[in-house]
């Protein structure tokens, strides 16, 4: 419980608002240890954060676990299949809902949120590779499959297809089906607060004449975004649960600097 409420209290800055931004450093991934593969379209519709082809080659799946400049313990899922992981990298967090990051849907809103109310038991826990690697695939076929999942394999159909992530592919393809069969849209997770890292970028041409000279012409993203997660407290009746006892308006930086003073553990668990 404690835990929960240390989470949630450092991501109540956020609100309706921008949280101050994250620098995240890779520690370790949490996985089935392999690597497969994505699907190489020659052109991809969908989310705002596309550059044309997804990457190419071998992929890892899994829950990725990040140091913050803190020191404190971070856990995130990949959100883009267009981007490497670029470790060190600074993030604006946003909260996850309905209507708040510009190509997310609705209806993917509440099949995220159906993902971890379900399945969130396997987060965090090294133990629970293949499923930390199906949840990463679940919530990419969630996020880039166009063409609907109703299929048998929904992993080897549509325009979003992976191989060679070995048992954990058919989990997958089991929580897939049923998350399309049960989550109903305009719903959002009921036991976790969700959260999108969108990466900072880097301007790599100016303009050289006109009205504009000297400001940036061309930006390319730093890493992949990312989706991270807080639990909700137990029971939100209860003062000792409720995150915004904190002040909102404070500064993350500053949140973290006060729970520490007064002696919370160090470790910021995402659920």
């Amino acid at each position: 419980m404690q835990k929960a409420f240390i989470a949630a209290a450092l991501f109540a800055a956020i609100g309706t608002v921008h949280a101050d931004p994250v620098t995240l450093t890779l520690t370790s991934t949490l996985g089935n240890g392999t690597t497969g593969t994505l699907p190489h379209n020659s052109s991809w519709s969908g989310n705002p954060w596309n550059q044309g082809k997804p990457i190419q080659g071998n992929v890892y799946a899994g829950e990725f676990k990040f140091k913050t400049d803190e020191g404190l313990d971070f856990y995130a899922f990949c959100a883009d299949i267009f981007h490497a992981l670029k470790s060190g990298t600074t993030y604006q967090m946003d909260a996850l809902t309905a209507g708040s990051v510009a190509g997310i849907s609705s209806w993917e809103i509440a099949r995220i949120g159906y993902l971890f109310d379900n399945y969130g038991g396997h987060l965090n826990d090294s133990a629970n590779g293949k499923e930390l690697t199906a949840f990463q695939l679940t919530l990419w076929e969630i996020l880039f499959e166009n063409n609907g999942s109703q299929h048998t394999n929904p992993l080897a159909k549509g325009n979003f297809k992976v191989t060679g992530f070995g048992d954990a592919d058919d989990l997958a393809n089991t929580w897939i089906k049923n998350i399309y069969e049960n989550a109903e849209n305009g719903t959002e997770s009921e036991l976790y607060d969700l959260f999108f890292l969108t990466s900072s970028s880097t301007c790599i041409s100016k303009y050289t004449s006109g009205t504009k000279k000297g400001q940036c012409q061309k930006w390319l993203q730093d890493s992949q975004n990312l989706i991270s997660w807080a639990s909700k407290p137990e029971n939100p009746q209860d003062p000792a649960e409720i995150p915004n006892e904190v002040p909102e308006p404070m500064p993350l930086l500053l949140l973290i600097a006060g729970l520490l003073a007064l002696g919370f553990t160090r470790k910021l668990r995402c659920c």
